[in-house]
């Protein structure tokens, strides 16, 4: 299990990631009861989702994210749109981050 700090460096990581690639950071750690969100991002009128997970090599996507970890992630993101308004398209990301750098991104993950 990864402790704070660790998860903090990756989502630093993930964050500069999508900034490089011109995405401005909306929110971070956003927290309900039922969740949390990463990552929000918005480039041109996508919002992005990102899930960041620190590991040291990856077999499955499925391995990381559980139907329950997108579940809760739905729940959020729904509390989210919600609090804050936004007509666009909407995306979930999955960011792996080994090693101090981004290892995989899986973009538009379903929820279903």
């Amino acid at each position: 299990m990864q402790n704070r700090s660790v998860g903090y460096e990756g989502e630093q990581v993930a964050k500069n990631h999508y900034e490089n690639d011109g995405y401005l950071l909306v929110d971070q750690n956003f927290a309900t009861n039922t969740g949390e969100i990463d990552l929000i991002l918005q480039k041109n009128n996508t919002l992005v989702f990102v899930e960041v997970k620190i590991v040291d090599g990856i077999d499955d996507l499925h391995d990381y994210i559980t139907k329950k970890k997108l579940k809760y992630l739905e729940k959020t993101i729904q509390y989210y749109l919600q609090k804050h308004y936004h007509q666009g398209e909407i995306r979930i990301d999955v960011v792996f981050v080994k090693k101090g750098k981004v290892f995989e991104v899986y973009e538009g993950v379903e929820l279903n």
